[in-house]
């Protein structure tokens, strides 16, 4: 049965989040336990949002980042990659500027292209033919640069953004690893998955 009854908030930790909740209700509303409930769950998300938004991609991510430039050669962005225990390097240019990425994946697909040999052969007459940094041409039958089997195309945040701008860009766009830069678009750290989970989690203890 509905109860006709004045909400007002009280005293607690989330009275500023109730107030503004409840500025989108009437002051008295008829409230039956299934809207009692739904304005709770509607109080519980806006207070998990704001501290979301106090968390600053600069305070989470790692930092400084380990990077390539363009012209590193693709055995040594294995080493880099493998001695880290990562799965991507931010690319940058002469402007420590990020222009792409090169991820474990893009190594597999290169080393994937001779079929008569197995994946180990593959692998390591990938890293061979990247000995030399003398030409860097997109046209190579073998590629032997970073620029050449980067993804180019990537997603970078502000280290000015918050967790909160993070959701929807791990959430939907199925990244794993966000290059951050500062307001010059330089490079300043990455932030991963494990690094948004674990202040997700140390923002609701």
């Amino acid at each position: 049965m509905p109860i006709t009854t004045k909400l007002s908030a009280g005293d607690d930790g989330n009275s500023k989040e109730i107030n503004e909740v409840l500025a989108r209700y009437k002051e008295f509303i008829d409230i039956n336990p299934g809207d009692l409930a739904n304005i709770i769950r509607d109080v519980e998300f806006h207070a998990y949002q704001r501290k979301l938004r106090s968390i600053l991609c600069s305070t989470i991510m790692s930092s400084p980042a380990t990077y390539v430039e363009l012209a590193t050669p693709l055995e040594e962005a294995w080493i880099k990659l493998r001695k880290n225990h990562i799965k991507s390097l931010p690319v940058v240019d002469k402007n420590h500027q990020v222009v792409g990425i090169v991820t474990l994946e893009d190594f597999l697909k290169y080393a994937a292209v001779n079929f008569d040999k197995t994946f180990g052969q593959r692998l390591i007459g990938l890293m061979r033919h990247s000995f030399s940094r003398a030409s860097v041409k997109p046209s190579d039958t073998h590629p032997n640069a970073v620029q050449q089997i980067m993804q180019k195309n990537i997603q970078v945040i502000s280290a000015n953004c918050n967790a909160l701008d993070l959701v929807a860009i791990f959430e939907g766009a199925g990244h794993h690893h966000l290059p951050v830069t500062n307001k010059h678009h330089e490079l300043v750290g990455v932030i991963t998955q494990a690094d948004f989970v674990r202040a997700i989690h140390g923002s609701i203890k």
